[in-house]
């Protein structure tokens, strides 16, 4: 978001209609920066403001955007999903809080 504001003017691009969109795990991050675009953690790391960030909107393709719900499927669902959490989150068997923190939908 921030590179494409960034050559706004030069990619004759109106920087008040930037988009995000991503499908399944990419649906999750299209989402998160849709919802977390203010946190400090990213601005100061990419030292901007969380004007520079906001997407005027997201599209999201069946994203994944409860973790949570993982304590509700069977064993052979969750071993199908521990490949993913490990790449995505660095653990496979990530804490409550961790999971609540990638949660998208209850921004």
């Amino acid at each position: 978001m921030l590179y494409v504001r960034e050559h706004a003017d030069e990619w004759n691009v109106d920087p008040e209609r930037i988009l995000v969109c991503g499908f399944s795990a990419g649906g999750h991050n299209a989402a998160m920066l849709a919802t977390c675009y203010s946190k400090p953690y990213l601005t100061k790391a990419l030292h901007t403001t969380p004007q520079m960030l906001r997407p005027a909107g997201a599209i999201l393709s069946y994203p994944v955007t409860d973790f949570t719900l993982q304590k509700d499927e069977t064993e052979a669902q969750r071993a199908a999903n521990r490949e993913f959490l490990l790449t995505y989150l660095g653990t496979s068997e990530p804490t409550d809080e961790l999971l609540q923190e990638v949660a998208t939908h209850a921004r």
